[in-house]
């Protein structure tokens, strides 16, 4: 699911599925935690959702139910309307995850051989390691980084 796909759905949908999360768990944090549960999953299954809307609504309930046998007691709080309140700390992390979503479609965008060795570079492989298991020269696996990590901090930048 792209960064712009995941951005209108939760427009159009985190306040009906606060509200059911809300009417189900009677918590406010608690509903907020399980939507954004929910938005992460679709993020993260990055299945293009034909009924997206049954879908996110049938995953806050059955998040909701696992709340609810997860708790011991009940406890009550008071119902509140004021659900428009985005806290800042979502929005923080809703600016973060776009970024990353850039950060990720840059790499996908990587040539195959630069691709390559960025990936084996973020999973700690040495540069030495790296042109051997490639059987490249070392300079050609440092040049490679430097034109991903170049590449990738001209689409982090976007996002600050």
């Amino acid at each position: 699911m792209s960064p712009e796909t995941l951005k209108l759905i939760y427009e159009e949908h985190f306040i009906k599925m606060m509200k059911y999360a809300m009417s189900i768990v009677k918590s406010k944090e608690v509903a907020y935690d399980i939507v954004i549960d929910v938005f992460v999953a679709a993020y993260i299954s990055k299945v293009e959702l034909v009924e997206y809307k049954t879908w996110l609504m049938t995953s806050v309930k059955n998040k909701c139910i696992d709340e609810l046998r997860k708790r011991e007691t009940r406890k009550s709080c008071e119902y509140d309307d004021d659900i428009h309140y985005i806290p800042e700390s979502f929005r923080t992390n809703f600016i973060l995850a776009e970024t990353l979503m850039g950060i990720e479609d840059a790499i996908e965008q990587l040539p195959k051989q630069t691709k390559i060795v960025f990936q084996l570079h973020l999973a700690g492989l040495a540069t030495d390691k790296i042109a051997a298991k490639l059987n490249i020269a070392i300079q050609t696996v440092r040049n490679n980084r430097s034109i991903a990590i170049r590449k990738l901090k001209k689409v982090a930048y976007k996002y600050c």
